[in-house]
């Protein structure tokens, strides 16, 4: 390992353990036997039947706004987080309908058959309706994202999963089933079933906003590391108490105990999220450098940002907390008077180079930048595939039109090799013309779909 301008690089060593794992094949993922919703997005209800088989893709076809995307963000929802059109849980609701919704799948795995289940009732979805008022405006607390340090990244990240509905504080949550059974949440779905997508809104992985980059990051993290989530939620759960209580008592007048108790928890949690990000991206490199040459360039990856440096420079844990706590302390009143926390994991980011032209991401062509995402997609699926020792469910959204012909076969071949299976959308059948004779074409239209042979 060794450092770089603006970050930590992530290479060396760990490519060995990696290129090891690779030679040991990953279980078959679990594959989607039968999917049903009910009033979510176009689709009022959807009962579709499939052959749950990894080998045999999911391919849906169709024009733009036919209702493609939101089969594949139904599937979303069967993991952790906000999907991946990010929605407020509210937002999912059919327009016209009652309110709720749900999504239902039959997974098939080697372990057996397992029927998963989330959704939120009419009665709930009424409440929050009720309790935002007749204008329906969103609860600001419940919107902050990443970059307003309101908060951390979003709710991608964060273990508590629910969104503020008024004044009373109550919480809208999606209830979540496994077999028939109420569970926890939908972190308990994880332990069943891993999903990976690429869509057009991650197009601007490279040159969005930092918080972009760490939601991305956070994903692969929860995937590979249990317990981020929950210390993610518990670090900014304390990162918005303290800026409340500076914003509100000042610096000098705040209770220092109190500070102190949540600058404390801070440090905790802040190195442990930092920690885990940093063994993430070490293992993600590794998979990067021990894949094989393909259309997609190998991207050199990089982590920046305080605590991570001096974990990789061999600090301790504890150490490193201390040094965190006593930098907080020092910021209070710089903290106060912008309103944001100055340090910390949440001024982490994940830095991307295009490894064989030894370029920045951001400043590649956008050819380039999507081959890059496309490639370390990929490598997120296999590191995946390795760590939990079956391959992730991977949904495309309107990939393959994005592609040359050698890429798209490409592509193709990854995703055959990974063994998990794939759903993908696209307007034009003929560009999965290579997947004729192993994939399920199904058209849709309207709201609707049919098989299409």
């Amino acid at each position: 390992m060794t450092a770089t301008t603006g970050g930590t690089e992530m290479t060396g060593t760990a490519g060995t353990a990696a290129a090891s794992r690779s030679s040991m094949a990953a279980l078959p993922g679990p594959a989607v036997a039968r999917l049903r919703l009910s009033d979510f997005r176009c689709y009022a209800t959807l009962d579709l039947d499939l052959v749950a088989d990894p080998a045999r893709p999911v391919v849906l076809t169709g024009p733009n706004g036919a209702g493609k995307t939101n089969v594949l963000e139904a599937l979303s929802f069967l993991s952790p987080g906000r999907g991946l059109r990010r929605a407020r849980l509210v937002e999912p609701a059919r327009h016209g309908g009652a309110g709720g919704w749900s999504v239902a799948a039959r997974l098939v795995a080697a372990d057996g058959p397992v029927d998963l289940g989330t959704g939120i009732d009419t009665a709930a979805a009424a409440a929050q309706a009720r309790a935002k008022g007749p204008a329906g405006a969103l609860d600001a607390d419940a919107d902050a994202d990443a970059d307003t340090d309101g908060g951390g990244d979003g709710g991608d990240g964060g273990a508590d999963e629910g969104e503020r509905s008024g004044a009373d504080g109550s919480r809208l949550r999606r209830r979540c089933r496994i077999d028939g059974t109420e569970a926890s949440g939908p972190a308990a779905f994880d332990e069943r079933l891993c999903l990976v997508w690429l869509t057009p809104a991650m197009d601007g992985l490279f040159t969005d906003a930092a918080g972009v980059r760490r939601r991305f990051l956070d994903r692969l993290v929860g995937q590979v590391a249990p317990g981020h989530a929950r210390a993610l939620g518990a670090y900014e759960t304390a990162q918005r108490e303290r800026q409340t209580l500076l914003a509100e008592r000042g610096y000098l007048g705040a209770d220092p105990g109190w500070l102190r108790a949540l600058e404390g928890r801070m440090a905790e949690h802040g190195v442990a999220v930092a920690a885990a990000r940093l063994d993430a991206v070490r293992r993600l490199a590794a998979t990067v450098e021990a894949g094989p040459e393909t259309a997609f360039p190998k991207a050199r990856l990089a982590l920046a940002g305080t605590i991570e440096a001096a974990l990789a420079a061999g600090a301790e844990p504890a150490a490193a907390a201390d040094a965190f706590r006593a930098r907080l302390k020092a910021a209070r009143a710089e903290d106060a008077r912008t309103g944001r926390t100055g340090c910390g994991p949440q001024r982490s980011d994940l830095l991307v180079d295009h490894a064989p032209k030894a370029m920045p991401a951001r400043l590649c062509s956008t050819g380039e930048q999507k081959a890059l995402l496309v490639g370390l997609v990929l490598a997120q699926a296999r590191l995946t595939a390795e760590r939990r020792g079956q391959a992730p469910l991977v949904l495309l959204d309107e990939i393959a039109a994005h592609l040359d012909g050698a890429r798209r076969a490409a592509l193709f071949d990854a995703l055959r090799r990974l063994g998990g299976q794939v759903w993908a959308t696209g307007t034009d059948r003929a560009l999965f013309a290579a997947l004729d004779g192993t994939a399920q074409f199904f058209e849709v239209a309207e709201g609707h779909i049919l098989a299409a042979g």
